[in-house]
C-alpha cells in the first residue's frame, strides 16, 4: 500500500468522494479543491473525472439491523443514550456487508447474514487536533472550535489494541471543558490546559475535574492555557498573561505574582529545571522551587522564544527573530545555536525532540533537524500531510504524530531517513 496524495498530482490531499470503475480498474477522485482519475493500468493520476462523480447522494434505506445496547436507528438518524448521531451515507458490498457512515460514531459495519452492527471508531473526536501527549500505551489529543468544527471532547488511543475512546463534554460529570491547548500525563493523572483553565482526569479512579479560572481571585486576570509543565507537588500553567500554578497538597489554582507581563508560549519539564519560552526570553526554574530566573549564558535566549522541549538532561528551545534553534545537553552545558531559516514568518510552533533530533511544527509543515550534523529536512502537504498549519507534534521512537487543523497523522519516518547522518 502507498499513499495518493498532491505530489502525484492530486489536486488536493482532502478527498471527499471516490468511485470506482470494476470494467477499467480506475478510481474517480473527488477532493476539496478539483477532480482526478487515478488509471491503476499505468499507475498514474490524470486530472478531470469530476462528471462521472455525483455531489448529491442520498442515503439509502437502511433495512433492519440490531445496534449496539442503547442505540436504535431512526430513518437517517441513530439515536443513542446520551445524543443522536446523523446518518451520513450507506452502502452494501459484494459480500453482503452493510457500511454505514455516521456523523460521531465512526463508520458502522453490519454482516447482513445476521443482522448485528458494530461502530468501527477511527481518529480524534476533534477534527481540528491542537495538542497531543503519550502516556505509556496511550495517545492523548485534544481539539478546539474551529470552522464548521465544535471540540466537544477529548481522544485517547491505545497503541496496542489500536482503539480509539472519546470523553464528551455533555455526556461525562465535571468534564466542563474541552478546548484544549496542551496535554500533561503523570503518574497519577492526565492534565489538559484549556482556554478558561485546567482539566484532570484521575486514572486510578477514572474520574473528571475542572479548575477555572476565576473572578474575584488572584486568576482573575488569566485566561487561555497555552502550555502546563510538572514540579515537585505542582503543576504549572502557562498562559497568554503570565504564569499560574495548581498546588496538589492543597488543590487550589493561583497565579504567580509579577508574571502578568510575560507572554507564555510553552513550558517543559526536564531532569532539574522547568523551562519557559516566553515573549521576553527563556527562562527556567528548579523543579523545586518556584521562583524563575532567566536564561543569561546565551545572547539569542533574551530574544521572544515560540516552543521548548527537553527529554532528560537535554534541551531544545526555539526562538523567533531569526528563527533560532538553542540545544544543551545539559543544564550547565554551552548551547549550541543552529539558524533555521525554514521557520521564518511563523508566528506560532511546536517542538518535540529526542536524541539528536528534533521536530519543529510551524505554520509552513514540518522541520525535521539533525542537531549532530545541523541538517535540516522538511515536511508538508505535497509530501501527503493533511495541512501546513502544523499545531501539535509528538515523537514515538520511529514515528511522530502530527496534530493539524484538519485531522491526525502518524509519520513512520525511520523509512525515509536510514542515512545516520542526515
Amino acid at each position: 500500500l502507498r499513499p495518493i496524495t498532491t505530489a502525484d498530482g492530486l489536486p488536493d490531499n482532502w478527498v471527499q468522494q471516490l468511485s470506482y470503475n470494476r470494467t477499467s480498474g480506475d478510481l474517480s477522485i473527488r477532493t476539496k479543491t478539483g477532480a482526478a482519475t487515478w488509471m491503476s493500468r499505468l499507475e498514474s493520476l490524470s486530472p478531470g473525472g469530476i462528471a462521472e462523480l455525483n455531489p448529491t447522494r442520498y442515503t439509502p434505506r437502511i433495512p433492519t439491523v440490531i445496534p449496539p445496547f442503547g442505540y436504535y436507528i431512526n430513518g437517517d438518524i441513530i439515536r443513542g443514550p446520551n445524543r443522536n448521531y446523523r446518518i451520513l451515507d450507506a452502502l452494501v458490498d459484494s459480500w453482503n456487508i452493510l457500511w454505514i457512515a455516521t456523523e460521531g460514531l465512526g463508520i458502522g459495519r453490519v454482516d447482513l447474514s445476521f443482522g448485528d452492527m458494530v461502530f468501527l471508531q477511527s481518529g480524534p473526536l476533534v477534527q481540528n487536533v491542537t495538542a497531543l501527549n503519550l502516556d505509556g500505551r496511550y495517545l492523548w489529543a485534544g481539539g478546539a472550535d474551529g470552522f464548521r468544527v465544535y471540540a466537544r471532547g477529548i481522544s485517547r488511543y491505545d497503541r496496542d489494541t489500536e482503539q480509539w475512546e472519546y470523553y464528551e463534554e455533555r455526556v461525562i460529570p465535571r468534564l466542563e471543558d474541552t478546548e484544549v491547548n496542551a496535554i500533561l500525563a503523570d503518574t497519577a493523572n492526565v492534565w489538559f490546559g484549556t482556554d478558561q483553565g485546567l482539566v484532570r482526569y484521575s486514572k486510578s479512579n477514572e474520574t473528571w475535574d475542572t479548575y477555572r479560572y476565576r473572578r474575584g481571585v488572584s486568576t482573575q486576570h488569566i485566561r487561555h492555557t497555552t502550555s502546563l509543565a510538572a514540579g515537585d507537588s505542582r503543576v504549572w500553567l502557562g498562559t497568554n498573561r503570565g504564569l499560574a500554578l495548581l498546588d496538589l497538597e492543597s488543590d487550589t489554582l493561583r497565579a504567580v505574582p509579577g508574571s502578568g507581563r510575560f507572554r507564555i508560549r510553552d513550558l517543559a519539564t526536564g531532569s532539574s529545571y522547568v523551562w519557559a519560552a516566553t515573549n521576553k526570553g527563556l527562562y527556567r526554574s528548579r523543579t523545586t522551587r518556584v521562583s524563575w530566573e532567566p536564561v543569561r549564558d546565551h545572547p539569542v535566549a533574551t530574544q521572544a522564544f515560540l516552543a521548548v522541549d527537553t527529554s532528560g538532561d537535554t534541551t531544545w528551545a526555539l526562538a523567533t527573530v531569526p528563527p533560532t534553534l538553542m540545544v544543551s545537553t545539559h543544564p550547565d552545558s554551552v548551547w549550541r545555536v543552529l539558524k533555521l531559516p525554514e521557520a521564518a514568518g511563523s508566528v506560532t510552533a511546536t517542538l518535540s525532540g529526542a536524541g539528536e533530533r528534533a521536530w519543529i511544527g510551524t505554520e509552513f509543515g514540518v522541520i525535521r533537524v539533525n542537531t549532530r550534523s545541523g541538517r535540516t529536512s522538511t515536511l508538508n502537504q505535497i509530501d501527503g500531510l493533511l495541512d501546513d498549519v502544523v499545531q501539535a507534534i509528538e515523537l514515538e521512537g520511529p514515528h511522530v504524530w502530527i496534530g493539524t487543523r484538519v485531522g491526525l497523522s502518524r509519520y513512520h519516518w525511520a523509512n525515509d531517513f536510514r542515512d545516520p547522518k542526515d
